[in-house]
C-alpha cells in the first residue's frame, strides 16, 4: 500500500483507496480526461504510471499554488491536475515507475551537468538530462527581446529533474502556469559514449504560440528511444512574452523572440549533442502543429541554415492561415488592457516601459482577452505569434512574406516529411452548435484574411456551395462543417507546402503521410476535442503514438495500438537516420516522395495497415486552390 503524506505529516491518501469525490470534481475530470484512467488507481506500480488523487483540507488559507510550493511529495514526480473546490484542493500526481539510478556528468561547452539513468516503460535504459539552459533569464531588460546566450558555468548542475515551462494560460488548471525563467533543454539519450555517432531528433511543441510545453508529461521519450537515436526538446517563450513587436528599431523589439528562442536552442544542440552520443550532422528537426509551423520557419529563415539536416512537419506549416498573425496593434492593445492611461499609449517606448513592469501572470491572463468577438468569428486563434518584422536586422528571423520566401529557403534543398491528420476540425467539434450556424449562415467569416480584396463575397458562396451545396446551415451539416474547418485551417496549407516542394525541390524528396488511426483509448485529442463516434483522427491525435503521455497509458504490447504505435516509430526514426523512412520494422517499402501535383500519393496511416492511396482530400484542395489563385496571387 503506498501512502503519502503533506507537509503536515497528515495521512491524506493511500495507493489502493481513493477517497470519495463530490460529484462535482468526478464531471469535471471526466471531461478533461475522458478516458477515466484516473479509475485505474488501483493498478500495480509496475504498470506504465498511474494517477492519486489528494483530496486536501485548505491548512492555514494557504492558496492552492502556496500548498504545491510548500509541499514536498516523495515519489510523486508530477501534478498532472490540480483545482480549488469550496474547502478542498484536489491533485493529482503522476507516479513515474522509471526507476531512477546513478547520476551521470557530461561536459557541454556551457558547462558540467549531471543527469541520471531511467526506464522506459517498456523496460528500456535511457539516460535523461532536463533543465538544461540555453539562454539568460528573460526578464527585466532582456523581456521581449532576443535571447542572449547563457553564461558559461564552472559548478555542476543537477539536470536529472524537469524545469519550469513557459508563462501560459493553461486551459487544464485553469490558471497561469510558468516562469519567465524557462528557457531549457531536455536531452534523452541511450548511450553517452556510442561506437558511432547516433542520429538526432529535435522536437518542437505546439500550442498555437500561446501555450504548451516540452513535459515529458505529454512527450515523453519512450516510444522514440526503443530505436538508436538521441532526442531533444525544449522550451521557448510564448504569447506576449515571446512574440511582442514593436515598430520603433531603437526599442530592439520587432518580433519574433520565440522563434529567436529555438534557433537558439538549435545551436546549443549542434555545438553539443556530440557530448550525448549525438551527430551534429545528422539533425531532424521535427513538430506539431505551432511546432510544425516552427519547423518550417526554420526551413525558410537564414538564420537556421544548417541546423538540422531533415525535417518533419505534422499537422503545421508556414502555408496555414494561422501561422503568420497579422498586424493588428497587438502591443498598443495589450497594454490599454493592462490599464495604460493615454500617456502610455502614445509611444511604443512608453508602451515597452510600462509592459517591463506588469508581472508576467498578468501578462499571460490579458493577452488571453484581447480578440474581439469579431476577430474570433474571424477564425483568429491567438493575438501573438509569428509576425514579419517591421524592420531588418542582424538578427532577423522574418522580413519578407514567407510565400515568397520558399523560393530562396534554404531548406528547399533538404527531405520532408509531411503530413497531417484526417479529420483536423475535430479539434472544434464540441464548439460547433446550434449558434454557430446562426453566426456563420454564409460563411464570410470562413474567408481567409489574405483573400479578403476585391469581391471576395464570392469566395463565401463558392465555399458554401461546395461544402453544402444549396443546404441551409443547422446542427444536421456539423459533420461537413468540421470537416471545412480541417480543410480551411490545416489541409489546404498543407498542400500549397507541398505545391511549392514540386515547384522548388524538383530532385529532394518530399514524403507525404495521412494519419487516419482511430482508437478508443490512445486517440487523446479526439476523446478530449470530439465523439469517440466522429470519423477519422483528429488534430494532434498522431502525437500519441510518438510519445508516451500522461493523456492515457501506454499500449499493451499485444495490442492494436501497439503495433501501430511500433510502425509509426519507425517510420519517423528511419526517415531521421537515413532520410528514407521505408523498409526496417514498418514493413513499409513503396512509399515514394511526390512527383506530380494532380495525383499526390500520400502513406495511410489505419490501425490495422498502412497503405499507399491517392491523398483523399484532392478534390476539395483542387477547389481551394482555384480560390486561391482566383483571388491571391500564389
Amino acid at each position: 500500500m503506498f501512502i503519502t503524506k503533506d507537509f503536515y505529516n497528515q495521512t491524506i491518501v493511500t495507493y489502493h483507496e481513493i477517497i470519495p469525490l463530490p460529484p462535482f470534481f468526478v464531471t469535471d475530470f471526466r471531461n478533461r480526461f475522458p478516458e477515466r484512467i484516473w479509475l485505474t488507481c488501483n493498478q500495480h506500480l509496475a504498470s506504465t504510471f498511474c494517477y492519486v488523487v489528494i483530496l486536501l483540507l485548505q491548512h492555514h488559507d494557504l492558496s492552492l499554488h502556496e500548498f504545491v510550493a510548500t509541499s514536498t511529495y516523495e515519489k510523486l514526480d508530477h501534478i498532472v491536475y490540480m483545482k480549488t473546490f469550496h474547502h478542498y484542493h484536489v491533485l493529482v500526481f503522476e507516479i513515474n515507475s522509471c526507476k531512477k539510478m546513478s547520476p551521470l556528468t557530461v561536459h557541454t561547452k556551457s558547462g558540467p551537468i549531471k543527469g541520471i539513468k531511467k526506464k522506459t516503460c517498456y523496460g528500456d535504459e535511457y539516460i535523461s538530462f532536463q533543465k538544461i539552459p540555453y539562454a539568460q533569464n528573460p526578464v527585466n531588460s532582456l523581456r521581449f527581446r532576443a535571447p542572449i546566450p547563457h553564461e558559461p558555468w564552472k559548478e555542476t548542475l543537477d539536470c536529472s529533474s524537469e524545469g519550469p515551462v513557459a508563462f501560459s494560460w493553461n486551459n487544464y488548471v485553469h490558471s497561469v502556469v510558468g516562469n519567465e525563467n524557462c528557457l531549457h533543454i531536455n536531452i534523452f539519450t541511450r548511450n553517452i559514449h556510442p561506437k558511432h555517432l547516433l542520429p538526432v531528433m529535435v522536437y518542437i511543441h505546439g500550442g498555437a504560440f500561446m501555450r504548451g510545453s516540452s513535459s515529458i508529461l505529454i512527450y515523453g521519450p519512450d516510444y522514440l528511444l526503443q530505436k538508436n537515436i538521441v532526442f531533444a526538446s525544449f522550451n521557448y517563450r510564448l504569447g506576449a512574452l515571446g512574440f511582442l513587436s514593436l515598430k520603433n528599431p531603437e526599442l530592439n523589439i520587432p518580433g519574433n523572440a520565440g522563434l529567436k528562442d529555438q534557433n537558439l536552442a538549435l545551436k546549443w544542440i549542434k555545438d553539443n549533442i556530440t557530448q550525448f552520443g549525438g551527430d551534429p550532422e545528422n539533425i531532424t528537426l521535427f513538430g506539431e502543429s505551432a511546432g510544425g509551423a516552427s519547423v518550417h520557419f526554420h526551413m525558410i529563415s537564414p538564420l537556421s541554415k544548417n541546423l538540422f539536416s531533415r525535417a518533419i512537419l505534422m499537422s503545421g506549416c508556414v502555408y496555414n492561415n494561422w501561422a503568420v498573425v497579422p498586424d493588428k496593434n497587438w502591443a498598443y492593445r495589450l497594454a490599454e488592457k493592462l490599464g495604460a492611461d493615454n500617456e502610455v499609449l502614445k509611444s511604443d517606448t512608453a508602451i515597452l516601459n510600462f509592459l517591463e513592469t506588469i508581472e508576467g501572470e498578468k501578462i499571460v491572463i490579458a493577452q488571453e482577452k484581447i480578440l474581439t468577438e469579431e476577430e474570433k468569428l474571424d477564425q483568429f486563434m491567438a493575438a501573438f505569434g509569428p509576425i514579419i518584422e517591421p524592420y531588418s536586422q542582424k538578427d532577423s528571423f522574418i522580413t519578407s512574406d514567407v510565400v515568397q520566401l520558399g523560393e530562396s529557403a534554404w531548406g528547399k534543398n533538404i527531405p520532408i516529411l509531411i503530413g497531417g491528420c484526417s479529420n483536423e476540425g475535430l479539434l472544434w467539434f464540441k464548439e460547433i452548435k446550434d449558434e454557430t450556424f446562426v453566426k456563420h449562415q454564409n460563411l464570410e467569416h470562413f474567408v481567409p484574411l489574405e483573400l479578403r480584396t476585391g469581391d471576395w463575397l464570392k469566395v463565401a458562396s463558392t465555399l458554401k456551395y461546395f461544402y453544402f451545396k444549396d443546404k441551409e446551415l443547422n446542427i444536421e451539416c456539423k459533420e461537413m462543417f468540421v470537416t471545412l474547418m480541417g480543410d480551411r485551417n490545416f489541409w489546404h496549407g498543407f498542400y500549397r507546402a507541398l505545391l511549392a516542394r514540386l515547384q522548388y525541390s524538383k530532385n529532394i524528396p518530399t514524403y507525404l503521410y495521412r494519419f487516419d488511426i482511430v482508437s478508443p483509448s490512445l486517440n487523446h485529442h479526439k476523446l478530449m476535442f470530439a465523439d469517440e463516434s466522429a470519423p477519422g483522427a483528429c488534430h494532434a491525435d498522431d502525437k500519441s503514438y510518438l510519445f508516451k503521455t500522461a493523456m492515457g497509458r501506454a499500449p499493451d504490447t499485444n495490442s492494436k495500438e501497439y503495433q501501430a504505435m511500433q510502425k509509426m516509430v519507425s517510420l519517423f526514426t528511419k526517415f531521421a537516420i537515413t532520410g528514407d523512412p521505408n523498409g526496417n520494422e514498418s514493413g513499409i517499402k513503396n512509399w515514394m516522395p511526390i512527383k506530380d501535383e494532380n495525383n499526390l500519393e500520400c502513406l495511410n496511416m489505419k490501425i490495422d495497415h498502412f497503405e499507399v492511396i491517392p491523398l483523399p482530400e484532392m478534390e476539395r484542395m483542387k477547389i481551394w486552390n482555384q480560390i486561391y489563385e482566383n483571388f491571391k496571387s500564389f
